[in-house]
């Protein structure tokens, strides 16, 4: 009796598409780190000035393009 209760419980998850799902979030999340990183690093590459010009100080840049912190325009007016 518990051989097929887990047989009827497995049947139930589907498990093919709940793999399909973890799969696709997995290359979702790698995807917009993959896009972060390389936005850090194009900010990384201009110097303090034109930083400053787009509101946001070097030590910011993480939290910035991380969408925790945003840019200070109200600094520049």
């Amino acid at each position: 009796m518990t051989n097929q209760l887990n047989i009827v419980y497995l049947d139930k998850i589907n498990l093919p598409i709940s793999i399909g799902a973890v799969f696709r979030s997995l290359l979702s999340k790698l995807s917009d780190y993959s896009e972060k990183r390389a936005a850090c690093s194009e900010l990384m590459k201009l110097d303090d000035h034109m930083l400053e010009d787009i509101g946001i100080v070097r030590s910011d840049i993480q939290a910035v393009v991380s969408g925790v912190q945003s840019p200070n325009l109200a600094a520049k007016r």
